[in-house]
């Protein structure tokens, strides 16, 4: 039996047309465009994030990793994570571990009645102090003073980030 059957439909194409279903590049700027604006507004008008928002008032197009060279200075993966945590300010310190009740005490181990924050670690902490004045010597040009964990964490400088990195290696805190 040839031809169509029940519910068939014919079959039509363009004649001399080539099939494709690729979007035109214009288009495609145009729904970037469109997309990045309502991104744009829903950040602007969310209410949540207002630490994050308040260091990166401005979204960017590109992630603040871009500027690394990958090629010349290799970074791990462990720096990524930890530089995405302190500019987020969620971290694994006791404090955050206690708040999700994982462990028993937020208190720094080397100072009793004190909470173990970034803030306490990379800023307070005596047991620290060493390796924290090498931090200060090493990014002392490239940062404004005095300054806090949310300015070594909004720095778009590598070498702030790679310094901050470095620190909590040294003295094997993994946030």
């Amino acid at each position: 039996m040839r031809g169509l059957t029940q519910n068939q439909k014919m079959p039509y194409s363009y004649p001399n047309r080539p099939q494709t279903h690729a979007t035109p590049p214009t288009d495609l700027k145009r729904k970037i465009t469109t997309a990045q604006s309502v991104w744009k507004e829903e950040f602007a008008t969310y209410n949540g994030g207002s630490r994050y928002k308040s260091l990166f008032p401005n979204l960017n197009q590109q992630p603040w990793f871009h500027k690394l060279a990958p090629s010349t200075d290799p970074k791990p993966k462990s720096f990524f994570t930890t530089i995405t945590r302190l500019r987020t300010g969620h971290s694994n310190t006791g404090h955050s571990k206690f708040l999700k009740g994982l462990i028993e005490s937020s208190n720094c181990p080397h100072c009793p009645g004190t909470l173990e924050t970034i803030t306490h670690i990379l800023l307070e902490c005596p047991n620290y102090s060493a390796a924290r004045i090498h931090l200060f010597h090493e990014i002392g040009a490239h940062i404004p003073h005095p300054f806090n964990v949310d300015t070594l964490a909004s720095s778009p400088h590598t070498i702030v980030q790679t310094a901050t990195f470095n620190l909590l290696m040294k003295i094997g805190i993994y946030i």
